[in-house]
């Protein structure tokens, strides 16, 4: 489970990399930490004038986020040009390195990856440090799908409709041809 993470932090990380030349570390759980919390201020409700705060609160911890992302992409030499070496590239989180794999395809993921956290779907973002390191296929469930074996021989499951879930490259093409799952394209699984 990511750990909690609030406003504070956000604007501490952003801070850090401001002050610094070099990517600074963070914790590996910090985009998906950053995820429940904005999607924890989007869920909210309240009356009033503090429906109104919530929501700027949740646009500014948005922003925070983004110009996070950003920066720490833009030290790693791939943001706006030609890939150049940097200091600190191991510092970079799965969901990073997620976003620089994809070549030509990087601000459409740098965008889903904001997507998600903006939307609070933290587990979309643990999907795409997975598929990082695994050849695999990502697929939404379209209905509840008992326990499978997958053709790597190890268990999966069971999912619930709507659920998103990173599965061996065979199963996934058998969960779609049934019409139990959808791919989810954009991991370019």
């Amino acid at each position: 489970m990511a750990a909690d993470i609030g406003m504070g932090a956000l604007h501490g990380a952003v801070a850090r990399e401001a002050d610094n030349d070099a990517i600074q570390e963070l914790d590996p759980e910090f985009y998906r930490s950053a995820a429940e919390f904005l999607g924890r201020l989007g869920r909210a409700r309240y009356d009033g004038p503090a429906d109104a705060i919530n929501a700027a609160a949740a646009s500014l911890a948005s922003s925070l986020a983004s110009l996070l992302l950003d920066m720490r992409l833009e030290k790693a030499g791939r943001r706006g040009g030609a890939p150049r070496p940097a200091a600190g590239l191991a510092r970079l989180l799965d969901e990073e390195k997620f976003i620089l794999d994809a070549g030509a395809a990087e601000e459409e993921r740098r965008a889903q990856v904001l997507g998600a956290m903006r939307g609070g779907r933290s587990l979309l973002l643990a999907a795409a440090a997975r598929r990082h390191k695994a050849d695999t296929s990502t697929v939404l469930f379209l209905r509840d799908t008992d326990r499978l074996v997958g053709a790597d021989m190890r268990r999966y499951g069971p999912f619930r409709a709507e659920e998103i879930a990173t599965v061996p490259r065979e199963n996934a093409q058998a969960l779609v041809a049934k019409g139990m799952a959808a791919r989810v394209e954009w991991w370019g699984g």
